[in-house]
């Protein structure tokens, strides 16, 4: 009995190091950002490029989000959705603006608002 108590302390110190809740329920964020393209660019294209981006799993355009701001370029709110994994949600973010900051066909990207999705 005695044993059987020290093991499942062991277990459970084990498993606050390790952190497995975040293997088993990942922390899914959101962020509400601007999107600037070519209005010639094909949305769909660039929206399924940004999905290719590493962590990111839904990108979806704000209903009524998106307006022309020149001749020849448009403006669209887009959320993302992204898992943070072990970086934190800065270097994550990070690392998201830098990539679809290089996508053919991006002009600008910006990220405005990021929150914690309590159930994903």
């Amino acid at each position: 009995m005695i044993f059987e108590k020290g093991l499942r302390q062991l277990i459970r110190e084990a498993l606050k190091k390790s952190d497995l809740r975040e293997v088993v329920q990942p922390a899914v964020f959101e962020s509400e950002c601007l999107l600037t393209v070519p209005v010639a660019e094909n949305v769909t294209d660039v929206l399924t490029k940004i999905r290719a981006v590493e962590s990111v799993t839904i990108v979806n355009i704000v209903p009524g989000g998106g307006k022309r701001i020149g001749r020849d370029v448009e403006r669209l709110s887009v959320k993302i959705k992204f898992v943070k994994g072990a970086f934190s949600v800065k270097q994550r973010l990070s690392v998201i603006l830098s990539k679809v900051n290089r996508i053919e066909g991006v002009i600008g990207f910006k990220i405005q608002v990021t929150r914690k999705l309590e159930q994903y």
